[in-house]
């Protein structure tokens, strides 16, 4: 039975760490637990290392554009908090009641917003950690500038733990939009729904985000829909959308109050249906639609049905594998014979190396030498 540990300050999570270690027992760093099942199950673990007690903001500079807090804060306090100076906290992620600080940077979880403001790490200033050995590491700064140094933070930002437990963050901010649209279409088939994407893809629109899925994800129907978010400024908004209508006829248009009221539905689509996705896939741009439809197919011969969320701006696909944990597999074997980049999630996760496993390899005996942390990675076993 796992003992369960709640500090509620950073030398008491640093006193359990280093007890752990003495009685060379494994740890699991757990904030919320809402992206447990993007992993491989952990190895045995005797102490659960709870972070939610390490919450708070420590320093905000809204003149600055940064915020510090610790890492068991809620991502959706966080978001409130600076909402009420005007800004816009990235990533805006899916199901941030349900996201800590730490968790959110840990599993490099990116947003709907990443096509433009870039993915979870282009936002990290500095991290604290709390390493294997008990010693509370600090990477980078508190502001927007150069600081000396490795970024040392970059290679804890994505690595789900396995180094070491972020227990507090420095991000940027942005100015906040004034106002959001968003601008769907019903498309016959994804070919439609991904040539329509290109003109919201294009300057001057310059979208927040450009999401195409199949419509059961929304509950919208049976076929493709195609989602268009625009965020910007008052006088900006208008002209955006009036760009757009002309190069795509068909669109429904929600702006004002109704666009707030089902913003969060395309926010969380990455979390349709109830669930995260099976597998995220990367691939060139100009592929999207083969791989897309590849990923179709694929499931099909494996005896399973596959329900797609693209992203067209940065070239990614979610797809939900109604299927047996062998036709998960099957499927991201097709994939890779394409040269897709796959991340199978959770249990039916797959054996194959990533690209770099040789470096993290190394980077994980570095850092964590006895095995102290139960984070196991798809294909990277000790």
């Amino acid at each position: 039975m796992r003992a369960v540990q709640e500090p509620d300050s950073l030398e008491a999570a640093r006193a359990v760490v280093l007890e752990a270690a003495r009685e060379r027992v494994r740890v699991q760093a757990i904030g919320s637990g809402s992206k447990l099942d993007w992993l491989v199950p952990p190895e045995p673990a005797a102490v659960e290392l709870r972070t939610r007690g390490l919450g708070g903001v420590v320093a905000y500079e809204p003149g600055d554009g940064t915020i510090t807090a610790r890492c068991g804060t809620l991502w959706s306090e966080l978001v409130e908090v600076t909402a009420r100076h005007g800004h816009h906290l990235s990533p805006e992620v899916s199901a941030p009641e349900h996201a800590t600080l730490g968790g959110v940077i840990a599993a490099g979880q990116s947003g709907i917003d990443r096509l433009r403001h870039g993915p979870v790490r282009h936002q990290v200033l500095g991290l604290q950690v709390l390493l294997a050995d008990g010693t509370l590491a600090r990477s980078g700064g508190r502001l927007v500038k150069n600081v000396t140094g490795f970024d040392v933070h970059r290679l804890h930002t994505g690595a789900h733990g396995s180094l070491g437990v972020i227990v507090e963050a420095s991000l940027r901010l942005y100015p906040a939009p004034e106002e959001r649209a968003i601008a769907t279409l019903a498309c016959t088939d994804r070919g439609e729904a991904l040539r329509s994407a290109r003109h919201a893809l294009e300057p001057p629109v310059g979208a927040l985000a450009v999401m195409a899925f199949d419509g059961a994800l929304l509950e919208a129907g049976d076929g493709v829909q195609l989602a268009i978010l625009l965020a910007a400024r008052a006088e900006v908004l208008p002209h955006q959308l009036r760009e757009l209508g002309a190069r795509q006829g068909g669109l429904e248009i929600a702006s004002g109050d109704a666009a707030r009221a089902r913003w969060s539905s395309y926010r969380d689509l990455e979390r349709a249906p109830g669930r995260w996705a099976d597998l995220r896939v990367g691939c060139l741009p100009s592929r999207c639609g083969a791989t897309w439809d590849l990923l179709v197919r694929a499931a099909q011969s494996a005896g399973a049905r596959a329900q797609v969320l693209a992203h067209p701006g940065i070239a990614t696909l979610d797809a939900w594998i109604d299927g047996t944990g062998a036709a998960v597999l099957s499927v991201a074997a097709d994939l890779r014979a394409t040269g897709s980049q796959v991340h199978v999630r959770g249990a039916r996760a797959s054996s194959t190396p990533p690209a770099g496993a040789d470096v993290m390899r190394r980077l994980r005996s570095a850092l964590d030498p006895v095995g102290l942390w139960a984070t196991r990675l798809e294909g990277l076993e000790r």
